[in-house]
């Protein structure tokens, strides 16, 4: 029970955060394609441009060019990609040496795995406390 309510806040989460964020985003030649796995993994190629990866119960292995990358229960393995955004749900994110993110990487319940030399433009931060304020105010 405890697991699907985890899930169920994740998707609330993302459909909070990340929706207005990736709809309030610049349009790219790519920028509307979504590819999401449920129970599976899924490849983002070198060279590839995604507008966002959504990996739930699985790996999502990205090396392209990717806005948003949100994963829940899963594990994020960015490898030479540059994303916008990467927001994980008891997930595990690892950015290799020449991972460059652009905005923040934002967890909650998650690791993250930063190699010296990646580059993150924002900041690494845990979105726990801002759930406890999203809890005050409603």
């Amino acid at each position: 029970m405890q697991r699907f309510v985890g899930i169920a806040i994740a998707m609330l989460l993302f459909l909070l955060i990340l929706v207005p964020v990736a709809l309030a985003a610049d349009p790219t030649p790519d920028g509307d394609r979504v590819m999401i796995s449920v129970n599976g993994d899924l490849d983002v190629p070198a060279g590839q441009e995604v507008g966002t990866v959504l990996i739930v119960n699985g790996t999502a292995t990205i090396a392209g060019t990717v806005e948003n990358v949100v994963a829940i229960n899963g594990e994020a393995i960015l490898t030479g990609a540059t994303a916008e955004t990467v927001v994980a749900f008891g997930s595990s994110v690892t950015l290799d040496a020449t991972t460059v993110v652009t905005g923040d990487v934002r967890t909650l319940d998650s690791t993250v795995e930063q190699a010296a030399g990646a580059t993150v433009g924002g900041e690494v931060r845990d979105l726990a406390p801002d759930m406890i304020t999203l809890g005050l105010v409603l």
